[in-house]
């Protein structure tokens, strides 16, 4: 059969303790005990018994609370003084251009249908920069149109009574809107 060999132990006092030796206890005491020392625990030790139940007793969760806080405000006020953050500014202020002022305006207003061009983007002299919406003034142009035959029409009437001649309506008025015509031809 094989041999075994003997495993070592791993020392639990390795790494950072080992390193601090007896320094350890008074971090320790200092950072979760305060000024209470670390009893050394002795059978039949009775004030070493009640110096470790009255370490039990104290509140080492908010020792540790408090402590943790004071390293995240500490490493917190590292990162703000070594860490680069943009600053927005806002304020007022007026566009002087370099050449003469030109007033860019509608000479009619409407609504916007279609925006034809992007910004940044160069344009031409005589370009379509948008699209109007048309159904306003498509209706504005309906209303002006039969007000036009309407006054052709009352015109020719007019005209014929003060002449003394027959009423004859102008064509374009008869093959448009004979309603108009019907109606001046009551009036005469």
């Amino acid at each position: 059969m094989s041999e075994s060999k003997p495993v070592q132990a791993v020392k639990p006092d390795s790494g950072l303790k080992s390193w601090l030796g007896g320094r350890w206890q008074k971090l320790e005491r200092w950072l979760l005990d305060g000024s209470q020392p670390v009893a050394v625990h002795q059978p039949g030790d009775l004030k070493a018994d009640a110096q470790w139940a009255a370490g039990q007793q104290q509140a080492r969760g908010s020792r540790l609370l408090i402590w943790a806080s004071l390293a995240t405000v500490l490493v917190l006020l590292i990162w703000a003084s070594l860490g680069h953050i943009d600053e927005v500014v806002r304020g007022q202020g007026k566009v002087v251009p370099s050449r003469q002022v030109q007033v860019v305006q509608s000479l009619d207003g409407g609504i916007v249908k279609e925006i034809l061009v992007h910004p940044g983007e160069h344009v031409e002299q005589g370009q379509v920069l948008l699209r109007i919406d048309p159904t306003r003034y498509s209706s504005s142009l309906g209303e002006n149109k039969a007000e036009l035959l309407a006054l052709k029409a009352k015109a020719a009437r007019l005209h014929a009574l003060a002449s003394g001649e027959a009423f004859k309506a102008p064509e374009e008025v008869q093959a448009v809107a004979p309603h108009i015509v019907e109606m001046e031809r009551r009036m005469w």
